[in-house]
């Protein structure tokens, strides 16, 4: 794990006009799916913007300083993460999934809906509520 977070750098440009193949785009948005959240809940949802026409956009509107919006505009792909304001909406058919799949302890599925609302901010609980 370290020597992955050293390795890391900042891309200060981009080539334009390059073409990553949508195996790849597929990857890269499988593995943010699997990427930890608590209780599973995955908040996010991304949008995969690749069109030059909605960079510039993306570019004009939303980016602060000339360097990002260039650095938007030619990259090859932006990945827009949104969050999800109402997770719980998911918890019954995250519950449901869970169940199914059998690889959760008992204690894990009797706490589920509980924990998942404490932790998107959606319970209520006598000293506050």
């Amino acid at each position: 794990f370290r020597q992955i977070v050293r390795s890391r750098v900042s891309a200060r440009r981009f080539q334009p006009n390059v073409n990553v193949p949508h195996v790849i785009w597929k990857d890269i948005l499988r593995m943010t799916m699997t990427s930890p959240s608590g209780f599973n809940l995955q908040p996010t949802h991304i949008i995969l913007l690749r069109s030059p026409i909605l960079k510039s956009t993306l570019s004009k509107h939303a980016m602060l300083g000339f360097g990002n919006q260039y650095r938007t505009s030619d990259a090859s792909g932006i990945a827009v993460f949104c969050s999800d304001l109402e997770p719980s909406k998911r918890i019954d058919r995250i519950y449901e999934m869970e169940r199914s799949a059998g690889g959760r302890v008992d204690g894990y599925l009797a706490v589920l809906r509980v924990a998942a609302s404490f932790l998107t901010g959606e319970s209520s609980t006598a000293s506050n509520g």
